[in-house]
Order: C-alpha cells, then sequence, then structure tokens
C-alpha cells in the first residue's frame, strides 16, 4: 500500500502497492524551505486520522529527515521542526517504522529540491548563495530504495527509528563544483559565511550497506549527478 504520488511514493510503487503487509507513506511536504503550517498541517491531519480510524493495521513506513539531527539552532527551520513532530506522532502506531533520508538524486520534477535548485541555477545561469561552511549528504534514490526493502523486510527494525544515508557528507563546494562539470558551465554564486555539519549514524544499517557492494568512496558524488543531470 503507498499513501502518496511523489518522487519517493513512486520510487516504491513497484515493490509496495499491492503488498497490504506494508503502507509506505509518502503524501507529505518535500521541501525542505516550505513555511507554509497549513502544508504541515494536512500531513499531520492525515496520519492523525490514519491512526484514529485504525486504517493502516500493517507496518507503517514513514520518510523523514536526516536534517531533524541538526543540532543548530539558527538551521531549524519550520520544515524540520514539523518532521519532528511527525516523528512523534507516527511512533504511537504500533507496527511502525521510520526512515530519515538526506538529500536524494533522482529523476525528480521537483525543483526545491537541493540538486535540481543548484542544477537549475546554473543551467540558467543565475546567482545563488553558496555557503561555504555547509556539508549536504547525497545518496542515489535507487540506493535509498535498495536499503529500504532490506530494513522493511527485517523484524530487527520494527518500531524503530533508522538513518540511511551515504558515509560520506560533502561540502556545499564540491556538489556545486561537480555539478559544473555535469553540465560543462561555471556557476554565479556569492560565497556566504554560513553552513555547518552534522553526522548521521549509519551504523545500525551497515551490514546492508557492506552486502549492497557499492562504492560510496571513490567517484559515488561525480557518478550520481552525471546519471540524472547530464544532459
Amino acid at each position: 500500500m503507498i499513501i502518496g504520488s511523489g518522487f519517493i511514493a513512486n520510487s516504491f510503487m513497484h515493490l509496495y502497492q499491492n503488498d497490504a503487509s506494508i503502507c509506505i507513506f509518502a503524501s507529505g511536504t518535500s521541501n525542505s524551505l516550505n513555511t507554509d503550517t497549513d502544508d504541515f498541517k494536512r500531513e499531520y491531519d492525515l496520519i492523525e486520522k490514519i491512526l484514529k480510524d485504525n486504517i493502516v493495521n500493517s507496518k507503517l513506513v514513514y520518510f523523514s529527515s536526516c536534517s531533524v539531527l541538526n543540532k543548530n539552532v539558527s538551521e531549524i527551520t519550520p520544515y524540520i521542526q514539523h518532521k519532528i513532530n511527525m516523528e512523534k506522532l507516527i511512533s504511537t502506531h504500533p507496527k511502525h517504522l521510520i526512515i530519515r533520508l538526506p538529500s536524494v538524486a533522482g529523476s525528480s520534477v521537483n525543483p526545491n529540491t537541493l540538486l535540481n535548485f543548484i542544477y537549475s541555477k546554473i543551467k540558467s545561469h543565475e546567482s545563488f548563495d553558496l555557503w561555504i561552511n555547509a556539508y549536504r549528504n547525497i545518496i542515489d534514490i535507487d540506493d535509498v530504495v535498495e536499503l529500504s526493502e532490506k530494513i522493511i523486510g527485517s523484524d530487527t527494525f520494527l518500531n524503530t527509528t533508522i538513518n540511511i544515508a551515504n558515509p560520506n557528507n560533502y561540502k556545499m563546494v564540491e556538489i556545486v563544483n561537480e555539478m559544473e562539470k555535469v553540465l560543462g558551465k561555471p556557476s554565479i554564486h556569492k560565497k556566504v559565511d554560513k553552513g555547518s555539519e552534522y553526522k548521521i549514524d549509519i551504523e545500525p544499517i551497515q551490514a546492508f550497506m557492506t552486502s549492497s557492494q557499492k562504492d560510496y568512496e571513490k567517484h559515488y558524488l561525480s557518478s550520481t549527478l552525471f546519471k540524472y543531470y547530464q544532459n
């Protein structure tokens, strides 16, 4: 069962659309810059109704954001606070699983994702602020799906909150530089002395990551950006 029709929901459709034992909830706001309390309330109210009416008797899987791990007070946005509130609500379901994701690369039409934003700005020669002290974690949606399937299928992680992420964080400067290489164009940006880094604990899923034999160390960022953004 899939609740939602966006990028994340569609990525799991082939696995769980007709699976009555799993409910993937991916119907919330995906714009980390969103400050619209009405959008947040709609998602909260929908989950609250699902829980109140006991609509989902199967395992309820909710996709949250690794940004909730950011302890920098100046960077705790309304979106992050909303995700924190959603995690608390989801955790009241007797069979739940919360999966936190970083910035996910894939064929998404959402203009508000980090990578789509950078791509659009460089391609259209528009200026943007580049936080020189900021780090972001990038992972391919194909790797998210592969790891999520293993986690969802394991009772070990029932009623837990799990992070799925690349073992490496990247400086925003590096991400922009790699996108410039993909597009063959320089970016127009203003360097801003802002940003920070927070660590993402992926130790609980280390065995799954090892078994996938994915090399996150060498050219993962470059190959992932070329995969989805090369003209």
